[in-house]
């Protein structure tokens, strides 16, 4: 889970009202824990699941307001199995559970859209974008969640006939 630091502004992150739960969801035990303490000391609750198995009992054990899904050994096949687990379950509160997925240098960035990612972060990113992208999935309007990744999917979608090397399902 790279994490990179820089003088230029990388998002818009405010601590938030009240403490919200995050459940980090990533393979590789150092970058979780860089996550879980830049979450709460950014005044989140958050919990960790190394898994699939993990995530969905995590999902279904206490509200959770945002997963963040990082499986860097697993890969963006990892991340988009364990979405699709997700998103697929017959648990009203696993299958609307706000995602955010970080994928290595951009990677299935429309595929994560269209199967229904709330924020994306290409890796490596920056401390505040994380933050930032976070807080924004939380307090977006539920009624505005489709809209979203329909905007999001279409931006990704454009990009990828800019440049051949972002198309559907390329994997770099």
């Amino acid at each position: 889970m790279p994490l990179k630091r820089s003088k230029t502004d990388h998002g818009h992150w405010r601590a938030p009202k009240r403490p919200w739960h995050v459940l980090v969801v990533a393979d590789d035990a150092d970058g979780a824990e860089i996550m879980v303490r830049l979450l709460a000391r950014a005044g989140h609750e958050v919990s960790v699941a190394p898994a699939q198995q993990a995530t969905l009992v995590a999902l279904t054990r206490r509200p959770v307001h945002c997963v963040v899904l990082d499986l860097t050994v697993a890969g963006s096949g990892g991340n988009l199995k364990v979405l699709d687990s997700i998103r697929t379950n017959p648990d009203d509160r696993v299958a609307g559970a706000r995602v955010v997925l970080c994928s290595p240098g951009g990677t299935n960035r429309l595929f994560a859209w269209e199967s229904g990612v709330d924020g994306f972060l290409s890796s490596p990113f920056h401390v505040d974008t994380v933050l930032a992208e976070v807080q924004e999935v939380i307090e977006r309007p539920e009624a505005e969640r489709k809209q979203h990744r329909r905007v999001e999917r279409d931006r990704a979608r454009d990009a990828g006939r800019r440049d051949p090397t972002k198309a559907p399902g390329v994997v770099r």
